[in-house]
């Protein structure tokens, strides 16, 4: 499966899931009896299964993912990958146990056990993944996150419809990671010549399993700075300022989402290639694919940002209630951070699949210092916009030196930065913006015919303009049409 196929399909399985995750969080807006601060609780409790989930997965799946996609005893580091992440995964678990006191005061005692089965369900499904990664089958892992956010957000429907409230978005979530668990090993078995038990035991070695652990210790280290940032906001709004704020600063974060996923399909279907490439010592091709890579990581981010600061408030309070209205500036500055965070995540990709994780794990403790520091100071003072500008702040910093890294140590050719486009990109999205604020002062419509008419205008201007100027960024969306329908 070439780059381009197997990071679309990724892509689409992801976006789908993403629409059913959206319809399902505007429904609980409006069916929730508290939908702030009940949101903002099952946010913490993500937030728990998140860490959770990442520490029992310590690195050893990304290791995994890249040792295998070597195509060298792959089959050796399937096996010791999973016997790793199975030892991990027990011990994580009686730590989750030895820890129910401080579980059971913020998600309740029943939440405990929901924390647990999510907790192995969702290890199950990325050790899955990881393998299809390392084989260059991101596409289907797309369609497991989508069967997994689909199955969740049906459940939880049912059940707050039916009453249940906090718990049935609990329970939702628990029956989504576990029957996206199934189909994961389902999907792994058929597609992947995955060696018998009998065979599994001639082939486990302690070699193939330090040497997981040696690549995994940076990507932990690493990842535990990547997850310390996704959810330190949380858990800081959350003490300071208490699970209604913490709703509304999720609510206002979601519409990032759709730039996070774009910024993994890149990644995802980079990783294993660059990697590939790394191997060979063919520089030239990892090149070309970091430049594809940042062009198509800020193509998005660019206008979205531009189009959020215009038309946030009345996006929010059209698709999640007036009560969200706060969550609006959150929105657009979240939005943004999602262009440095997007030539982050490729720079990181890049950066690791030539075996140098050390310089991504030193970016990461840039990333924990500055966001956690100035949301300490931030969050308490001026409130949840504090927690996104902590966040802007950290993520640029870790980028910029990332780029340093990369071009000085590495020495990687400067060329490699895509200039021309990404300017091209910017002046696409400036004049995209004025042609809708124009249209949003001067447009006597009802509020939801005048959001799809701007949203739809501003996306027809924007890739008109940049596909008349940009030559680069022409050729390289002919380049990924022509691969999809070959």
């Amino acid at each position: 499966m070439s780059i381009s196929r197997s990071g679309i399909g990724w892509l689409i399985a992801k976006l789908l899931a993403l629409g059913s995750s959206w319809i399902a969080s505007m429904y609980f807006a409006r069916a929730l009896m508290d939908p702030a601060a009940t949101l903002g609780q099952f946010y913490v409790f993500e937030t728990i299964v998140t860490l959770s989930t990442f520490v029992s997965n310590a690195g050893v799946n990304q290791a995994m993912t890249k040792r295998i996609s070597e195509h060298e005893k792959s089959e050796e580091y399937l096996v010791a990958g999973a016997v790793l992440s199975g030892g991990i995964l027990v011990a994580v678990t009686i730590l989750v146990a030895l820890a129910t006191p401080l579980v059971v005061d913020q998600v309740g005692g029943l939440g405990v056990l929901f924390v647990i089965g999510t907790l192995w369900a969702h290890q199950i499904q990325k050790t899955a993944n990881s393998v299809l990664q390392g084989y260059s089958q991101v596409g289907r892992t797309g369609g497991i996150a989508l069967f997994d956010t689909a199955s969740q957000a049906g459940v939880q429907a049912a059940l707050v419809f039916f009453g249940f409230g906090f718990v049935g978005l609990m329970g939702g979530a628990f029956a989504g990671a576990g029957l996206a668990a199934v189909a994961a090993l389902v999907i792994l078995l058929v597609g992947i010549p995955v060696p018998t038990l009998s065979r599994a035991r001639k082939m486990l070695s302690v070699q193939y399993m330090r040497d997981l652990l040696s690549y995994s210790k940076y990507v932990f280290l690493t990842g535990f700075a990547g997850r310390f940032y996704d959810n330190v906001d949380i858990i800081i709004i959350t003490i300071f300022l208490g699970s209604t704020a913490t709703g509304v600063y999720g609510i206002g974060f979601r519409f990032s989402l759709l730039l996070v996923i774009v910024s993994g399909a890149i990644g995802k279907s980079s990783l294993p290639e660059i990697s590939y490439h790394s191997a060979e010592g063919n520089t030239d091709r990892i090149n070309v694919i970091l430049t594809d890579a940042m062009v198509f990581a800020t193509v998005l981010a660019i206008p979205a940002t531009v189009g959020m600061f215009i038309i946030a408030e009345p996006l929010i309070t059209t698709l999640y209630t007036p009560e969200f209205r706060d969550a609006a500036l959150i929105a657009a500055i979240a939005v943004g951070i999602q262009i440095p965070d997007g030539l982050r995540s490729v720079l990181t990709t890049g950066i690791n699949a030539v075996d140098r994780p050390d310089f991504t794990f030193r970016s990461g403790i840039i990333l924990i210092i500055v966001n956690g520091v100035l949301d300490l100071i931030l969050v308490p003072t001026i409130g949840v916009v504090g927690a996104v500008i902590a966040s802007l702040a950290a993520v640029s910093l870790a980028t910029l030196y990332l780029g340093y890294k990369l071009f000085r140590e590495l020495e990687v050719p400067l060329t490699v930065l895509p200039f021309r486009p990404i300017l091209c990109e910017v002046i696409a999205a400036c004049l995209m913006g004025g042609v809708v604020w124009s249209l949003n002062q001067h447009l006597s419509l009802p509020q939801i015919p005048l959001l799809m008419v701007l949203i739809v205008v501003g996306i027809i201007t924007y890739f008109t303009i940049l596909v008349t100027i940009s030559s680069g960024v022409r050729n390289r969306l002919v380049g990924i049409t022509s691969d999809l329908i070959p």
